[in-house]
C-alpha cells in the first residue's frame, strides 16, 4: 500500500469522463514514476478508468460512499490488482485487460490470488463477500450472475465480464454508510500469515517494508523483537561483560517463533548492527529438514517468478537465505556473521548423537559446534538467536535448552573457547530447571499466544491441558474459542469429506499422524512412520491435485517430523493406538509387529506425547480428529482403548462430527 489511488463513487460521478480519466492516469503515473511506467501502461490506466467511470456513473449515484481503489497491493503480495471496489457487502478485486488480443488466463489467476489474500489475511474482509473480477472486451456477451447475499463470508467464483455490463454488477452492492470506513490504510493484517507466505515475503527482498513490519505487528511479538535487538546491542558493546551471547526465544507451538526468526533475519536494525567489512547479513538456519526444504522450494519458485532466472540460480539464492543447520558439520561451510538465527533449536543434537550420527569422535554437541563456528569467524562479537519450541523434542538426541546450557559451559571450560552467556525468560528457566552461571534471566523472551490458529489463541493451552489429563479444565477453556471448528470423527471417509468441504481452492488441507501410529494403513491412510521416510514434502505442501504428492489428496499423512514448524489451513489429525489413556494418564506405546501387541514405550514416551502436541497444533482454520473404531478380533486395534480416547476428547470440548448433517452447516467458512 502507499501508492494506490482512491475515489468515492460520488467523486467519480462528479467528474466528467475525460476529467476522471485524465486525473486518474496522471496521478498514477506520478505515484509510480520511480518505476518508469511506459506508454502502454498509461494507456491501460486510461482505458480502465474509462470503463469504471461509465459503469459507476450508470448506477446513478446509488452508492455514493462506496470506494474505488486503483493499484492496491494486498498484504504479502508484491504485485497490485488493477482496481478494488469496496462496499458494505462485497469486495470486488478487479483485473482489467484492455487489449483485444491479450490472454485472460494470467489475469484470472492474478485476480483469484488477490481475492484469496484479502479474504484470508485482512480483517476488513470479515463478513463480506470477496469477488474476483476480470473485465475485458472479449469476455462472454452476457451479464454477470447475481452476487451472493452478504449474510456470510466467502470467495466467489471469478466473474468474467465485458465493461458494458459493469453497472449491472455494481448496482447489486449494498449501500456503504461511510467512505472513511473503507479506507485501506486502516485495515489490519489478521490473522497471522502462514509461514510459507511469510518466508516468501521476508526473504524475497520485498520493497514493501510496511508489509514486513505488519507481519509481526502485535505487542508480544514486537516486544520480543525489540528485546532481541536490545540484547544484540548489549552484546556488541560488551555491556554484560561478554561479547558472545545466545538469546533463547521460547514459545508454545504456533506462537510465531519462526515468524519472529524470519523477521529478525530481515531486521534492518540487525543488518545495520552487523555492517562491517568482513561480516554478512544475519543467517537463518533450521534444524528441521522438511521446514528448510519446503521454505527453500517456495523461495526458489518465487525468485524464478520474480526475476525470470533459472532454477539453478534461484536455488543458489535460496541457499544463501536459509540452510539446514546440520550443514555446519556435514558441509563444513564457514560462517562470517555476527548474528545467526537457529530455528527449531530444541532439535540441536547432543554430543553423543552427533558422534553416533556422523561417525566422528572429535565433535561436540550441535550447539557447541555452532558456537565454535561463531568464535572462528573472529569478528569480535557474536549472537546466536535460538527459537525453541517448548515441549517439542521429538527424537533421540534432542534435549532442548539443556543442550545449549551445556554447550556454553563447555566453551567456557575449553582453553580455546570464549565466554558465552544465555539470555532466557525466567519463567522458562524455572520450568526447565536450568541452573548455570552462564544464564542471564531476561523477561519478554517467551511467546504465550498461539497465532497460527484463526480465532483460537488458546489452542496451545487447550492441547496442553488434554495431554496433562485435565479434561474438565480443557472444556472450560474451549468455551473461549468456540468459533474454531474442532471435531471428533470415527470414520475416515466422513473426516475426509468434511475437510474437502471446508477447504477452498485457495486453502490447504491434509492429514497428520504420529510416527508411531502403526495400523492406520488398514484404513487407507499412508502414515510415514520414520523421520527418514522418502516423500516429496515440498510438493505435499505446495502442490494441488491431480499431483498425487499433494496433501489435498488426503492419502499421505505427515508425521511430527514432517509437519513441525509448518501448518495447514484445515487438518485431519489421525489418532492411533500409540497413545491411549489408562489409570488417569496417557500411556505412550509402540507396537511389536511379530506379536501384534502394543507395549509401553517407556524410553521414548516423552517423544510420543510431544508428537501429539505438535499434531494437534498444525491447523489454522479448523481441525477434525479422526479416531478409528477398531476391531475386536484384532488385538492391535482394541476398540475399547480408542473409544476411551474419543470419550475424553469429547469431554474436553470437541464436538462429534455428524454422519448425516450437511457439511456446509458445520462451519461458517464456505468452500
Amino acid at each position: 500500500m502507499g501508492r494506490e489511488l482512491s475515489y468515492s463513487f460520488a467523486d467519480v460521478v462528479a467528474k466528467s469522463e475525460k476529467e476522471f480519466v485524465d486525473h486518474a492516469s496522471a496521478t498514477l503515473a506520478k505515484n509510480f514514476a520511480a518505476l518508469g511506467p511506459e506508454d502502454e501502461q498509461i494507456a491501460a490506466w486510461e482505458e480502465t478508468a474509462r470503463w469504471l467511470h461509465r459503469g459507476i456513473t450508470a448506477t446513478q449515484n446509488a452508492n455514493p460512499q462506496a470506494r474505488l481503489v486503483f493499484e492496491l497491493a494486498p498484504p504479502l503480495e508484491l504485485q497490485r490488482s488493477d482496481f478494488v471496489i469496496l462496499s458494505k457487502s462485497h469486495i470486488i478485486v478487479g483485473e482489467a485487460k484492455t487489449g483485444k488480443t491479450e490472454s485472460s488466463s494470467a489475469a484470472k489467476k492474478q485476480a483469484k490470488l488477490y481475492a484469496e489474500t484479502l479474504y484470508n489475511f485482512v480483517d476488513y474482509s470479515r463478513s463480506r463477500i470477496v469477488v474476483p473480477l476480470l473485465v475485458r472486451q472479449n469476455a462472454p456477451n452476457k451479464e454477470a450472475r447475481p452476487l451472493p447475499a452478504s449474510d456470510r463470508e466467502e470467495i466467489c467464483e471469478l466473474i468474467d465480464l465485458r465493461p458494458e455490463f459493469l453497472d449491472r454488477l455494481l448496482i447489486q452492492l449494498e449501500v456503504e454508510d461511510s467512505y472513511a470506513s473503507t479506507d485501506p490504510s486502516n485495515w489490519l493484517l489478521s490473522p497471522r500469515p502462514d509461514i510459507i507466505r511469510a518466508a516468501r515475503v521476508m526473504l524475497g527482498e520485498t520493497s514493501d517494508r510496511g508489509v514486513v513490519a505488519a507481519l509481526t505487528d502485535d505487542d508480544e511479538l514486537k516486544a520480543v523483537i525489540a528485546k532481541c535487538e536490545e540484547l544484540a546491542t548489549r552484546t556488541q558493546d560488551g555491556a554484560d561483560g561478554v561479547r558472545n551471547a545466545v538469546i533463547a526465544i521460547t514459545g508454545v507451538p504456533g506462537a510465531g517463533k519462526t515468524l519472529v526468526g524470519l523477521r529478525l533475519a530481515h531486521s534492518s536494525f540487525l543488518h545495520t548492527l552487523s555492517e562491517d567489512t568482513e561480516s554478512t547479513a544475519p543467517l537463518y538456519l533450521s534444524g528441521n529438514r522438511p521446514l528448510v526444504d519446503v521454505l527453500s522450494e517456495a523461495l526458489i519458485r518465487d525468485h524464478c517468478k520474480r526475476t525470470s532466472c533459472s532454477k539453478a540460480e534461484a536455488t543458489k539464492y535460496a541457499k544463501s537465505k536459509i540452510r539446514l543447520v546440520h550443514g555446519l558439520t556435514t558441509d563444513k561451510f564457514q560462517v562470517r556473521v555476527h548474528v545467526l538465527i537457529f530455528d527449531e533449536a530444541q532439535r540441536a543434537w547432543t554430543e553423543e548423537h552427533m558422534r553416533q550420527k556422523l561417525g566422528r569422535t572429535d565433535l561436540g554437541s550441535e550447539a557447541e559446534e555452532i558456537l565454535k563456528k561463531m568464535e572462528d569467524s573472529e569478528l569480535g562479537w557474536s549472537v546466536v538467536i535460538c527459537l525453541v519450541g517448548t515441549g517439542q523434542q521429538i527424537n533421540s538426541g534432542e534435549r532442548g535448552l539443556q543442550t545449549w546450557v551445556e554447550a556454553l559451559e563447555q566453551r567456557r571450560s575449553k582453553k580455546d573457547g570464549r565466554d558465552w552467556i544465555l539470555y532466557v525468560d525466567p519463567q522458562i528457566q524455572a520450568a526447565e530447571g536450568l541452573n548455570s552461571t552462564c544464564i542471564r534471566p531476561e523477561p519478554n523472551l517467551n511467546l504465550k499466544v498461539v497465532r497460527r490458529a484463526h480465532n483460537a489463541s488458546a489452542l496451545g493451552e487447550w492441547v496442553n491441558l488434554i495431554l496433562n489429563s485435565r479434561f474438565e479444565d480443557a472444556a472450560l477453556l474451549r468455551a473461549e474459542f468456540p468459533d474454531f471448528p474442532l471435531y471428533v470423527c470415527r470414520d475416515i471417509d466422513i473426516a475426509r469429506r468434511w475437510l474437502r468441504s471446508q477447504t477452498s481452492k485457495f486453502e490447504t488441507c491434509g492429514l497428520v499422524a504420529s510416527s508411531k501410529s502403526a495400523r492406520l494403513s488398514v484404513y487407507g491412510v499412508d502414515a510415514h512412520t520414520s523421520a527418514s521416510d522418502a516423500h516429496d514434502w515440498p510438493q505435499w505442501y505446495l502442490e494441488q491435485p491431480p499431483n498425487l504428492n499433494s496433501a489435498k489428496n488426503l492419502e499421505i499423512a505427515a508425521s511430527e517430523f514432517k509437519c513441525q514448524g509448518l501448518e495447514l489451513d484445515w487438518v485431519g489429525v489421525c489418532w492411533s493406538w500409540d497413545l491411549i489413556h489408562s489409570e488417569e494418564k496417557w500411556i505412550p506405546r509402540k507396537i511389536n509387529k511379530r506379536s501384534g501387541r502394543w507395549n509401553k514405550n517407556t524410553a521414548k514416551g516423552e517423544y510420543v506425547v510431544n508428537a501429539y502436541r505438535i499434531l494437534l497444533t498444525r491447523a489454522r482454520n479448523g481441525m477434525v480428529i479422526w479416531i478409528p473404531e477398531g476391531l475386536k478380533q484384532d488385538i492391535s486395534r482394541n476398540p475399547n482403548e480408542v473409544n476411551q480416547t474419543a470419550k475424553l476428547l469429547l469431554a474436553a470440548g470437541c464436538v462429534e462430527l455428524p454422519k448425516t448433517t450437511p457439511t456446509q452447516t458445520l462451519s461458517p467458512v464456505s468452500g
